[in-house]
């Protein structure tokens, strides 16, 4: 319950950032670049909690072992993955 909650927030405070931003005036930054952003804040905050949860000398044969390691499931998230970039690209676009 409490991840839909901060995953409710987080996506109401970017709605209204997002809002706000493009409709200041002045030169408007890609949508691509702004996704790219939300990704790499997301990816630091993974990286973090699995630091946190498996200690920093263990992160990397953790992330070999679940994501190098295991093929075929990181192949098929990674389809899903593509569409939700596309998403967001989308949604940047209709937000302008």
């Amino acid at each position: 319950l409490l991840v839909l909650v901060i995953l409710c927030a987080q996506n109401c405070a970017l709605m209204i950032i997002t809002s706000y931003s493009r409709s200041l005036p002045g030169p408007q930054y890609l949508a691509s670049s702004a996704v790219a952003a939300g990704e790499g804040i997301k990816l630091f905050f993974i990286l973090l909690i699995l630091s946190h949860s498996h200690g920093i000398c263990n992160l990397c044969s953790v992330i070999r072992s679940d994501i190098f390691g295991k093929g075929n499931q990181t192949a098929k998230l990674a389809i899903p993955a593509f569409f939700y970039t596309i998403q967001n690209n989308l949604w940047y676009y209709g937000m302008s």
